[in-house]
């Protein structure tokens, strides 16, 4: 059985790197009392309202293709102003 090859991305190649950092630092036992969040953020290089930022996403739609979950949510939104729309016109006529 062959395994299909990947070339790693730049980005893929640095979160390698941090993660093994970040799993070398915590067999240390430094990072005790602190919350997942701020661990992910530290592992990767990002604030820790980002890292909440995208697992709130991940919490409420239990995907990781993130391209996916952001056309749903902009499809939703979008149907949600047409039916704004259609409510502030029919007001207005009832008026």
């Amino acid at each position: 059985m062959q395994v299909e090859r990947h070339e790693y991305t730049s980005a893929e190649k640095k979160m390698m790197v941090r993660s093994y950092t970040f799993i070398a630092l915590q067999k240390e036992g430094l990072f005790s009392g602190k919350r997942t969040r701020e661990l992910v953020a530290k592992s990767l290089g990002c604030s820790t309202d980002t890292a909440a930022r995208v697992i709130a996403v991940y919490n409420a739609s239990q995907k990781t293709d993130f391209e996916l979950v952001r056309a749903l949510l902009l499809q939703e939104l979008l149907k949600a102003k047409e039916q704004y729309k259609v409510g502030v016109v029919e007001d207005s006529i009832k008026v």
